[in-house]
């Protein structure tokens, strides 16, 4: 293997002469670093197991990662879905009571949770909104769960005037929507 000997070596004459000798110089030890030596070949023909090791650990550890991510983001664009909906029907309930608000004390304590049809028959208006709002819910966010709770409130206040609140749960109670509305009689 030749050697590169630079400017101002003894062996080539000494001193560092003129600017174009060591244009000479540098143009030369370009051409000898950039000239592929079977050493240079060998070292750089490949990957080793180690490092195609540590590529395949980065790359896993990259879509486990990824994975995470989606499932989580998943989870979130659900719940924020279920909330939405359960917020819909919330005010849909208040929106139908309050043409109904002077029978309002027939929806306190309403279970929407449970959806048994009125027996045959029945003419109460309550109970035939308590079925279909019930049935409404189920088909929009799915059956209530064992942990969810799905009621109708009504409070009396000092003044005379009737507090409704709508408490709607989904997704085992991490989802929770309530909604209040005072009507005056």
């Amino acid at each position: 293997m030749k050697r590169f000997q630079g400017a101002g070596s003894k062996e080539q004459g000494g001193g560092l002469g003129s600017p174009r000798t060591l244009v000479h110089e540098m143009l030369r030890l370009i051409m000898w670093v950039s000239k592929p030596t079977r050493e240079r070949t060998q070292k750089s023909s490949g990957f080793t197991l180690v490092e195609a090791l540590v590529a395949t650990l980065i790359m896993t550890v990259g879509f486990v990662g990824t994975y995470t991510l989606v499932g989580v983001v998943q989870n979130s664009m659900q719940a924020s879905v279920m909330r939405q909906k359960l917020q819909l029907q919330a005010n849909q309930i208040l929106d139908i009571i309050e043409v109904d608000v002077t029978n309002v004390d027939q929806y306190n304590n309403m279970d929407l949770k449970v959806c048994a049809p009125p027996p045959n028959g029945t003419q109460t208006v309550s109970l035939l909104r308590q079925y279909e709002w019930c049935q409404r819910l189920r088909d929009q966010t799915g059956a209530a769960g064992a942990n969810d709770n799905r009621i109708i409130t009504v409070t009396t206040l000092a003044d005379g005037s009737k507090d409704v609140q709508v408490l709607l749960e989904g997704l085992g109670g991490t989802i929770q929507v309530v909604m209040k509305r005072v009507y005056d009689l």
